[in-house]
């Protein structure tokens, strides 16, 4: 069998489509119809068998389940992670999916973001780190 990375960094990958693939709640034939591939060869990717994929299958498999091929390439260890910029585990969370959405939902997101700045700011709260700098 020819991979092409290292066997942990495919198992990791795996690990990341089948967490995507269950949080759509859908099949392996599901994903394989939608990205066009076969419904095995995404059950092999997810155990981690078979090598990294094609760049088109990545981008294939990342806009059907709804996130980035970067965000692919990251799991397995091809890319850099992004750096820890919160310490609440919930809040890393949903940074990490907010590149998974459109751009005018991202943009929403950043407006509720400035929104909350500034009602901070007009009750004179801090609102940079936590309580520290101003």
């Amino acid at each position: 069998m020819s991979t092409r990375g290292p066997g942990n960094h495919n198992i990791a990958m795996g690990h990341r489509l089948r967490e995507l693939r269950l949080a759509k709640d859908l099949t392996h034939a599901q994903v394989g119809e939608a990205a066009g591939i076969s419904r095995s060869y995404v059950s092999r990717l997810e155990s981690g068998e078979v090598g990294l994929p094609s760049r088109d299958v990545l981008r294939r498999l990342a806009a059907v389940l709804g996130t980035s091929r970067d965000d692919l390439l990251r799991a397995a260890g091809y890319l850099e992670p992004h750096p820890t910029v919160v310490d609440d585990p919930a809040l890393e969370i949903a940074f990490r999916h907010v590149e998974t959405l459109p751009p005018e939902d991202q943009r929403e997101v950043l407006e509720f973001v400035a929104y909350v700045m500034h009602r901070r700011r007009r009750r004179g709260a801090p609102v940079e780190g936590k309580g520290e700098g101003g």
